[in-house]
């Protein structure tokens, strides 16, 4: 190798160890499939085309951990959101998020609207009115921030597969 290779090699390595030490959450990546797992049910078997199914996630979190919640979260984090992606009969509508606490974190000013242990979310998916039957698969996206006390890792998604049977 070159005296030019290495000394660009040596200048890479250099600036990704200073980023590392400088941002600890990128150097550690996010939270694992072992801190956060999630399960979604939907209330019934079978719907009609232009009904309403109701979809409920329960997302465990592991101890020591929290995410940020679907509240605007300013420069402490990113707010939980969902999304619905997939089968176009299939369209996002109302998304219920449990009650947030509120905690004092060691690396924020103020405090920050958190989810703890085992919270539920509902989130209603609307069958188009023309909806053809059979099964119509989507997903919904559950993109979060998980934190500890000390930082906050990068924004995650889950993705919950989900399948609506219109009869």
């Amino acid at each position: 190798m070159g005296v030019r290779k290495t000394t660009a090699l040596a200048t890479v390595l250099t600036c990704l160890f200073v980023l590392a030490c400088q941002c600890p959450a990128l150097a550690m990546g996010g939270p694992d499939d072992q801190q956060v797992s999630g399960k979604l049910t939907l209330d019934k078997a079978a719907h009609k085309a232009g009904e309403t199914a109701k979809a409920m996630i329960t997302l465990e979190i592991a101890k020591g951990f929290h995410l940020n919640a679907d509240a605007d979260q300013g420069p402490a984090g990113m707010p939980m959101q969902l999304v619905l992606e997939g089968d176009e009969a299939l369209t996002l509508g109302l998304v219920s998020y449990p009650k947030a606490r509120l905690a004092k974190l060691a690396f924020a000013e103020k405090k920050a609207a958190v989810f703890e242990d085992t919270i539920e979310l509902t989130a209603e998916i609307v069958i188009a009115a023309d909806a053809a039957k059979g099964p119509r698969k989507a997903e919904l996206v559950l993109t979060y921030q998980g934190c500890n006390d000390q930082m906050c890792f990068m924004p995650v998604d889950l993705v919950l597969p989900v399948t609506v049977l219109v009869d």
